[in-house]
């Protein structure tokens, strides 16, 4: 799994969980859903397998608010 960010002026719009076996995966996973604006793509990272298993099912596939992103075990770095 990966986290893919998005990023609008260096700040955290959104992120997205998404299952894939690498980071291009993931983003091409991510534009081909329509999650997102490809513009505000900023990277990806992978999700720790230890955290896997907390990320609720349904966060999985969707964009994450900067504040439910918050809630997860791994999130996002907000630098």
């Amino acid at each position: 799994m990966w986290w893919v960010y998005f990023r609008r002026g260096g700040e955290l719009v959104g992120a997205a969980i998404i299952e894939a076996p690498t980071s291009y995966h993931a983003r091409t996973r991510v534009a081909l859903r329509g999650i997102g604006r490809p513009a505000d793509y900023s990277e990806a990272k992978a999700v720790e397998a230890e955290h896997a298993l907390l990320i609720p099912c349904e966060w999985i596939g969707r964009l994450l608010t900067p504040e439910e992103t918050q809630q997860l075990p791994q999130p996002p770095s907000m630098s």
